[in-house]
């Protein structure tokens, strides 16, 4: 029950108000898991998550302020006493077991990540998560069964690298993944099985949605982004083009034929510019120590 080489791993549990489910994780997990460090980081909660959690075995960081789920995250790959690290929710929704696929798939992979059933979670939920995998899907040009499991397992070596790029909510997960797969890291997907959530409830909010597409765009535009400037470019130049002919007809070139030609040009030029501030940054994160940011 060790990672590769018969090393031990972190298991990192960010909670926040999780008391009544909490030690029923870390028992279940110290019974499959009994090496391994089980590290549950404590986001400010207001109930006796923290006290529960010692009791039932984990060693545990408190946060004094909630900083979110990917904060929480941040700090556990900080303070984790192992190389190879595992993702796993505090809501007992997952299974010990499946962590064991997980860190084997790591032999050849950088990062293993649970692909959860199909129809999970509630119809609204699934909407927005069918949009963001579509837009996502596009724009990193690789197939993405699921975007934002939280049962993941994965090197802290290569994750420290990206630290400053992680942000606080609940997008700490899509983050990573679109950072990894853009930066040409194989990344896994392996079935895993789920339970259904007892006590407590999600805080994934609708807003939540929007700051994620926000965030798949802004990740784009770090490492990929001529995969949005070119199309928004060929669609001003669609534009452009009939207009341009229509004035050349009339033998009389409008502002909005000017504007249109201008506005594909310039996005043209930002997005060259662009991908060759991408391309310096990424050699720079290579040679560089790692940024860490809040």
């Amino acid at each position: 029950m060790l990672g590769k080489h018969g090393m031990p791993i972190s298991i990192l549990i960010p909670a926040y108000n999780e008391e009544q489910a909490i030690a029923q994780v870390i028992t279940q997990l110290k019974q499959h898991r009994p090496q391994d460090e089980i590290l549950v980081i404590d986001d400010a909660s207001t109930d006796r998550t923290s006290e529960v959690a010692k009791m039932a075995g984990a060693h545990v960081v408190r946060h004094r302020f909630n900083l979110g789920y990917g904060g929480a995250l941040k700090t556990g790959i900080r303070k984790a006493s192992h190389e190879t690290l595992v993702f796993f929710d505090a809501d007992d929704q997952f299974y010990p077991e499946d962590i064991e696929i997980l860190v084997r798939a790591l032999d050849n992979a950088d990062m293993a990540v649970g692909e959860r059933p199909q129809g999970s979670g509630a119809l609204g939920r699934r909407s927005g998560k069918w949009f963001l995998y579509k837009v996502a899907n596009y724009l990193v040009k690789h197939p993405i069964p699921d975007l934002n499991c939280g049962l993941r397992a994965l090197r802290r070596e290569w994750v420290l690298n990206f630290l400053h790029l992680l942000p606080n909510g609940f997008s700490l997960t899509t983050t990573l993944t679109l950072a990894a797969l853009r930066s040409g890291f194989q990344v896994e997907y392996l079935p895993i099985r789920l339970k259904k959530r007892e006590t407590g409830k999600s805080r994934v909010s609708p807003k939540d949605f929007f700051l994620t597409m926000l965030l798949i765009v802004r990740m784009i535009t770090l490492f990929a982004p001529l995969r949005i400037f070119l199309p928004t470019s060929a669609i001003f130049m669609a534009l452009a083009l009939p207009s341009l002919i229509h004035d050349l007809i009339t033998w009389n070139i409008t502002d909005t034929t000017v504007l249109l030609w201008m506005m594909s040009v310039v996005i043209f030029f930002f997005g060259l510019l662009a991908d060759t501030v991408a391309l310096v940054s990424r050699q720079g994160d290579a040679s560089q120590p790692p940024i860490e940011g809040g």
